[in-house]
């Protein structure tokens, strides 16, 4: 009898071991099934949230990225306009002691929200030049000025440096006198004195620019640009060409130039006195 209830336990615990691992085996199965069904119905709602957004009008879409940037333009808590900067630029004072090309330069910047600068540049330019090797004279003095916008491409606006993308529309009305004393006649031979006095000249030009701009202490600001120039029209009126434009330098298709800035933002006197 002791043998027989014995055989009896052992045999019925092992039918509990299988049952309780079919439950186990069924529950883990019944997980994975529901874990499917989700990741199916996931990847179902993307692919219909895809095929939208595909079928959207671009217009439509356009619109929408359009109304997000001005709510986050009108969310800033700055006001609009937060900046008024008055600049001077040095490398024309260095040049104008170094070199007979001079010319004196000032700005003005207007700041919207710290994002956009509406600029405008004022300058007066003047050579009287002599070049040894063609024995030419060349003198000319006007003003010139430009009109662009500077873009703040710093992440964090609002700091104290900024990193600038901008551009310029440039234009001066000059006039200007050439002399050649003894200068040899190509056609009839032997010298004679060419001379050219007040030819008249238009030039229009634009210019692409970087550059960083950084408070230094209170209201008091450094910065400097390095600045593409192309010629996009110029009229004469006397002589084929202009040896040096006022604000544009030697007269070419294109070329290089540099500011380096030392200016004051009044709107730091305003907010003081605040």
């Amino acid at each position: 009898m002791q043998r027989k209830s014995m055989f009896t336990y052992i045999s019925s615990t092992r039918w509990l071991r299988c049952l309780a691992f079919m439950c186990c085996l069924l529950c883990v199965q019944h997980i994975d099934a529901q874990d499917y069904v989700v990741t199916e119905k996931a990847k179902q709602k993307a692919e219909i949230a895809k095929a939208e957004k595909a079928n959207r009008p671009k217009k439509l879409v356009y619109a929408v990225e359009k109304k997000n940037f001005f709510q986050k333009f009108r969310e800033d808590s700055t006001a609009v306009i937060n900046g008024l900067q008055l600049n001077v630029d040095l490398v024309g004072a260095v040049q104008s002691m170094l070199s007979e090309n001079k010319y004196y330069e000032a700005s003005a910047q207007l700041s919207i929200k710290d994002w956009f600068y509406p600029t405008v540049e004022l300058g007066f330019g003047t050579t009287d030049f002599h070049e040894i090797t063609s024995n030419t004279y060349y003198k000319c003095s006007a003003p010139y000025g430009r009109i662009g916008f500077d873009v703040n491409v710093m992440k964090d606006r609002h700091d104290d440096y900024r990193v600038v993308v901008g551009a310029r529309a440039a234009y001066t009305s000059f006039k200007y006198d050439v002399s050649v004393p003894d200068a040899v006649d190509p056609y009839w031979g032997g010298n004679a004195n060419y001379e050219v006095k007040d030819a008249s000249c238009n030039y229009l030009w634009a210019e692409l620019l970087a550059g960083v701009d950084a408070r230094i202490a209170g209201p008091v600001h450094l910065g400097w640009t390095m600045r593409y120039k192309t010629r996009l029209s110029s009229s004469y009126k006397g002589i084929d060409k202009a040896w040096y434009v006022p604000g544009y330098g030697k007269d070419g298709d294109s070329g290089f130039g540099a500011t380096f800035n030392v200016g004051i933002n009044l709107w730091d006197f305003k907010t003081r006195k605040k």
